[in-house]
């Protein structure tokens, strides 16, 4: 005569004791699964073929409990890759309460921003400052779609990592700059020609007398109010 599990209570706690073990081996397999493909809220993804970078300086310090680098990178990145390499970055050095990794670009200037920076502080914290990859990707399919007549398409990378182009049509000559996502928005300018280029000033009060001038190279050089030079966009 079969019995039933309340005749049979010890093959019943067996059992039962044998499905809690297996469960408890699934989820911390699918755990540690899990966790080689993510950091903190990140997904990881693969980095680019040949992806090369360099530690252009270590402000690391024990006294203060802090890992700091600023790293150069060849090519913008997704977060996804970001994190892939911000894990490299941090055990690649003895832990510390915290961990602080700037990103540069080629051509970025030390010392006057970072493209992107990730944290640990202890969890990690990933920010892109700059224009994202799908960001770009998008400006530059808004930029071939420049209305009226166009002067000239240009690229600044160190201190807004940003495309622009200067465009006149019947309504006047603007400014079309864009924007981390990929968007963008137009200031009206006025032109003004001089034997060494053309200088285009804003039309609106409120920019600090910032202009920007139209070298004889094609370049497009970013101005203060003295006319020094700060920044200089190439053109494209």
């Amino acid at each position: 005569m079969k019995q039933t599990p309340q005749q049979n209570p010890k093959a019943f706690l067996k059992k039962l004791l044998l499905l809690l073990i297996v469960s408890i081996i699934s989820i911390a397999l699918f755990k540690a699964c899990f966790s080689k493909n993510t950091i903190g809220e990140y997904k990881k993804e693969d980095l680019p073929d040949n992806f090369e970078y360099a530690i252009i300086k270590d402000e690391s310090d024990s006294r203060l409990n802090k890992n700091q680098l600023l790293v150069q990178i060849p090519q913008k990145l997704t977060v996804g890759q970001i994190a892939t390499l911000a894990e490299e970055l941090y055990n690649s050095k003895p832990k510390m309460k915290r961990f602080y990794i700037g990103y540069l670009l080629p051509d970025m200037k030390e010392g006057a921003g970072a493209w992107a920076i990730s944290n640990f502080e202890p969890d990690i914290k990933i920010e892109i400052l700059g224009t994202t990859v799908k960001g770009e990707i998008k400006a530059l399919n808004n930029l071939e779609k420049t209305p009226g007549e166009v002067v000239g398409k240009w690229y600044e990378r160190q201190k807004t990592d940003s495309y622009y182009t200067i465009f006149k049509t019947e309504k006047g000559i603007f400014l079309r700059k864009f924007i981390e996502d990929g968007d963008f928005y137009d200031t009206e300018l006025k032109e003004s020609i001089t034997n060494d280029g053309t200088r285009y000033n804003y039309t609106e009060e409120g920019y600090n007398d910032e202009s920007f001038f139209l070298n004889n190279s094609g370049d497009l050089e970013f101005r203060r109010a003295d006319n020094s030079t700060f920044s200089t966009a190439k053109k494209i």
